[in-house]
């Protein structure tokens, strides 16, 4: 058995690259693909973990104390059966973080990972253009919703497809203002791709992120930047009206779906706009939040509560308060809220200075970008639920764990320099 363990992690040393650059692919191609990928890095960090322990991240602790203290709500609310499975299913696309810490990365390969994954999304949205107004036909899958409005490329839903499309644009505009040039030859193709999938929440996100990234650069830099943004959001909502409408939508009102009428506690006539729609989903949040202040209702029950208001035609689904901040306030109390705060703006500050001390073009552009994805979730989070999607986190978690193999490679060449 130990000989098979030896032979099976030198089979490992020699193959791991593969995977690694195949995980590019299949985060843009397939989230299963992308599981068992994950799975793959998972279980041969368990078949070393003796030496790969001594490199654990200590901020992935972080994570570890949110997810203990949600199932601990649960607990507290009385509520035993699920609160293990949630617990492991809410860690897990968090985890790529720590057992992907160690992996004999350099900077070619990182890079070489970059251009796989910035080319084969930018020849997506080539072909679901070609698809939509060319009528090329669908080899494998409709890349748009079935009226051919939203962009979701390989995906089955357009707004987590929406998540993981928006890292990919601030990375891709991280790396083109601060180590290759040339990536700007496809970025306004790619953030034609974002503007295309119809999330006014990631438009917005991804618009602020890549303007504070444009100041970190310079100031001029930033305005040609800001400019060139403004031009183009001209021209889009001017040839693409039915994007436009997605933005009168939000403050024009509609007709919401009344799941039970004899419940209803405002006129069957009455119409909400979008806007009215996510203040009644945040109204009904701090209700909930207020029931238990402390520790809230336990991890994911916030949607047994808003069954409630959207029987009473307040709101059109129960998922969730479409609000990080307001549903994990609602599950998790304040407690649950000090932590996902703690989480989003200690890596925030950590990949600010990790770009601030970088000596490098390419190390400024790999921390900078991590600190774009960070800001993007932190502003995406003020209109959606974008902390349990595993398209968003898989790929956020497996990139933050290049990181810190990265930053220890380096580490360990610079080390050998000196000492010869």
């Amino acid at each position: 058995m130990e000989n098979l363990i030896k032979k099976t992690k030198s089979l490992w040393e020699g193959y791991w690259v593969y995977f690694f650059y195949l995980f590019a692919v299949s985060s843009a191609l397939s989230i299963s693909a992308s599981t068992v990928l994950l799975s793959i890095f998972f279980l041969f960090y368990i078949l070393d973990i003796k030496e790969n322990i001594k490199y654990f991240p200590k901020d992935f602790k972080l994570f570890l104390f949110f997810y203990l203290w949600r199932m601990i709500t649960l607990f507290l609310n009385g509520f035993f059966l699920n609160a293990f499975s949630r617990f492991f299913n809410g860690i897990w696309d968090k985890s790529g973080y720590f057992f992907c810490s160690n992996l004999r990365v350099d900077k070619e390969k990182i890079f070489k990972f970059i251009k796989i994954l910035v080319w084969l999304n930018f020849i997506i949205v080539l072909y679901a253009l070609l698809q939509k107004y060319a009528g090329f036909p669908l080899p494998f899958k409709n890349l748009f919703t079935p009226d051919m409005i939203r962009f979701k490329g390989f995906h089955s839903h357009p707004l987590r497809f929406a998540g993981y499309f928006s890292i990919i644009c601030v990375v891709t505009f991280s790396f083109a203002s601060f180590y290759y040039k040339r990536f700007f030859y496809l970025f306004p193709v790619i953030f034609f791709g974002l503007m295309l999938n119809g999330s006014r929440t990631y438009w917005f996100s991804v618009i602020l992120t890549i303007s504070i990234i444009s100041f970190l650069k310079n100031k001029k830099f930033f305005i040609i930047s800001a400019l060139s943004t403004l031009f183009f959001l001209i021209v889009f909502f001017n040839f693409f009206k039915d994007y436009r409408e997605r933005i009168d939508s939000a403050v024009n009102t509609e007709q919401i779906t009344v799941v039970n009428p004899e419940r209803i506690s405002i006129s069957p006539e009455q119409k909400l706009s979008h806007l009215s729609l996510r203040k009644n989903f945040w109204k009904a949040g701090i209700e909930i939040f207020s029931k238990s202040p402390i520790y809230g209702v336990g991890d994911g029950r916030a949607s047994v509560y808003l069954k409630d208001y959207m029987d009473r035609g307040l709101i059109d689904n129960n998922a969730h308060c479409h609000n990080i901040y307001i549903t994990y306030l609602a599950e998790d109390g304040i407690i649950g809220l000090a932590l996902l705060l703690w989480i989003l703006f200690y890596f925030i500050k950590k990949y600010y200075l990790e770009f601030k001390n970088s000596k490098d073009d390419f190390e400024k552009a790999f921390s900078v970008s991590l600190l774009a994805i960070f800001l993007n979730i932190l502003f995406s989070g003020l209109t959606e639920h974008n902390f349990a999607t595993f398209v968003l986190w898989g790929f956020s978690s497996f990139y933050m764990g290049i990181f810190e193999s990265y930053k220890r490679m380096d580490l360990t060449l610079k080390g050998n320099h000196q000492s010869l």
